[in-house]
């Protein structure tokens, strides 16, 4: 992909311009403003449980498949994704680079929509600390977690989470994971 090693599979990676496959075709940033792109969709890019992040890069290059997730099995709907980071440590360091892939999408012409899973969470414990009534008691999604939509509480969370990424990191828009189960 022409990418800087340390920038490939990261949120920088996506901003690199001047990259080229060894055929001399451009790749990343350049390939996808030549493809006249107007908006890209990431995947949920918050935190989630399932991978291991305290792996070192031999363990993980030691068990790939274990390390592959789609990220909709979400922890913490307001923190961004270690993995995604050339310094997942550096918290200060996560947040800029985060922004400043968005910037660069931004100075391109392209918009940001994220994909945000709301309607559950990666387990129960996420919220039982606060009341075990922010979950159902139909598993709507499918997972065994659903979130229940109607009760206010989660609803102003997830009105407050969307506006922190808009606010915070300049999102512009977003993809709801099995709309149709929220209350309106």
């Amino acid at each position: 992909s022409g990418v800087k090693d340390e920038w490939k599979g990261k949120f920088l990676g996506l901003t690199q311009l001047g990259t080229t496959n060894k055929n001399g075709v451009p790749t990343g940033l350049d390939h996808i403003r030549n493809l006249g792109v107007t908006h890209v969709h990431l995947l949920p890019s918050y935190d989630y449980g399932s991978i291991d992040e305290t792996l070192s890069e031999e363990e993980k290059a030691a068990n790939p498949a274990e390390q592959f997730n789609w990220g909709y099995d979400p922890v913490n709907y307001n923190v961004p994704e270690d993995r995604f980071y050339t310094c997942p440590s550096d918290y200060v360091e996560r947040i800029r680079e985060v922004k400043e892939m968005i910037n660069e999408f931004h100075k391109n012409g392209i918009r940001v929509i994220m994909d945000v899973v709301y309607n559950h969470t990666f387990d129960k414990e996420m919220f039982n600390n606060i009341s075990g009534k922010y979950y159902t008691s139909t598993d709507l999604s499918g997972c065994g977690n659903s979130t229940n939509t109607g009760v206010p509480m989660v609803s102003r969370m997830i009105r407050d989470s969307l506006e922190y990424w808009v606010d915070e990191y300049n999102i512009d828009g977003f993809r709801f994971d099995l709309i149709g189960i929220y209350h309106t």
